[in-house]
């Protein structure tokens, strides 16, 4: 049996997410038939459709992250602390930005040769502005989506199963009995941070956050640089004996657009729910007693309790309650994070085209000249600068119970 290590904090903050070994053929998730579960916890089950006995599914996270929070005072929770739109089966949120900038076409002189005149194909130097809308984000943060449940209302006369370690949401503004609002690796108050699990993380990895926290029902807006080039074609004069020249036209070939996006941001729901953390509980056993044995939870200690051993499900995912008539366990977005502080980025396609204005010359065309620019109407397109999604987390190891004549060797 692996003993869990480097308990930190008064009581030793852990990580609650929750899900479960996917089931080749789901069934209704199983509790003990004396689940000491406490009322308002919110837990995911893993390879499950249905919640167990004395589950009801958690209607307000389907589609939707768990964003940490501990001051209920000023957050509000469940239905009330919701932001964005809800995600369907498998189905990222996308989002878009307009660009701005221009198309900047150096000065060419033409010598001998007055401007202001007869041969209209020549392209004018100077600035273009250029706008439009972006393509939808190419890239998307990773996401597994998983049955969430929440614990009914129940007279509880005993302490629950818990071990000290374990972290868990709670659709309540107060943490239950045992349990205490959940702090970091630093022991300051979780708010404004999303879980994210990991299959036996290193030591010191647990409770480590990592991004800006979300403000109530916050969001971050970013923006994006966009960088191209345009094309002219070639256009050439006869030599004039004039002294003088026309100083406004500009070289065939390439020439820059630059510009970036207005801000918006990621799309990414949420709904804000209490986390807390079990306090000391002196009660370990093999197998755990009086909790779901189809469950996942999250610890900050790097390694499993007695009674509990590492799972894999949705490692360097972020959980996302099942969505109506979706598939359970099923991973979408980005691969998963490969290791904590990890995080993952996007971009967005973009096209457009710009008049570039005639400019009038008394010569002729012909061969004679250097290569100037032709008057014409130039498409371009591109792809903007990578930008992080910036979805702030706290880093958790993944458990789940042990079983009844469990083989996996953290349960021996």
């Amino acid at each position: 049996m692996r003993v869990s290590k480097s308990l930190r904090g008064a009581a030793a903050a852990s990580l609650a997410i929750v899900g479960a070994l996917v089931l080749a053929n789901p069934a209704p998730a199983r509790a003990d038939s004396s689940d000491t579960t406490p009322a308002g916890m919110v837990a995911y089950f893993a390879g499950q459709t249905a919640c167990p006995t004395g589950w009801t599914e958690a209607s307000y996270l389907q589609g939707r992250l768990a964003l940490a929070v501990t001051d209920t005072a000023n957050r509000p929770i469940g239905t009330d602390g919701q932001v964005g739109d809800a995600m369907t089966d498998q189905t990222p949120p996308t989002h878009t930005h307009d660009y701005k900038g221009a198309a900047t076409l150096a000065a060419k002189d033409l010598p001998g040769t007055p401007c202001k005149c007869c041969n209209h194909g020549g392209a004018a130097a100077g600035s273009y502005a250029v706008h439009g809308p972006m393509d939808a984000n190419d890239g998307q943060p990773p996401f597994f989506q998983i049955l969430a449940c929440e614990r009914d209302s129940h007279t509880q006369s005993v302490a629950d199963g818990y071990q000290l370690g374990t972290l868990a949401f709670f659709n309540s503004t107060s943490c239950p009995t045992n349990w205490i609002e959940a702090v970091d690796n630093t022991n300051a108050k979780i708010n404004g941070y999303f879980l994210m699990p990991f299959y036996r993380p290193e030591e010191g990895q647990t409770g480590a956050v990592y991004g800006g926290a979300y403000g109530n029902l916050d969001q971050w807006e970013h923006h994006h640089d966009i960088s191209t080039t345009i094309s002219l074609t070639r256009i050439q004069y006869e030599k004039q004996l004039l002294a003088t020249h026309c100083d406004s036209l500009t070289a065939d070939g390439s020439h820059p657009v630059s510009g970036d996006t207005y801000y918006a941001w990621a799309g990414v729901p949420y709904t804000q729910l209490l986390l807390c953390e079990r306090g000391p509980n002196g009660n370990a056993v093999n197998p755990p007693s009086g909790v779901p044995t189809d469950v996942v939870m999250s610890f900050s200690t790097y390694d499993c309790p007695s009674g509990w051993k590492a799972s894999s499900t949705g490692t360097g995912r972020f959980f996302v309650g099942l969505p109506d008539g979706g598939a359970p366990d099923q991973a979408f977005g980005s691969d998963p994070l490969a290791a904590p502080g990890d995080t993952t980025s996007h971009t967005h396609g973009f096209k457009g085209s710009v008049d570039i204005s005639e400019k009038e010359v008394e010569a002729a065309s012909g061969t004679d000249s250097d290569d100037y620019g032709r008057h014409d109407t130039v498409s371009f397109s591109g792809t903007s600068s990578a930008h992080e999604f910036e979805l702030p987390y706290m880093v958790t190891a993944s458990c789940q119970p042990c079983v009844t004549d469990d083989s996996d060797p953290d349960c021996q």
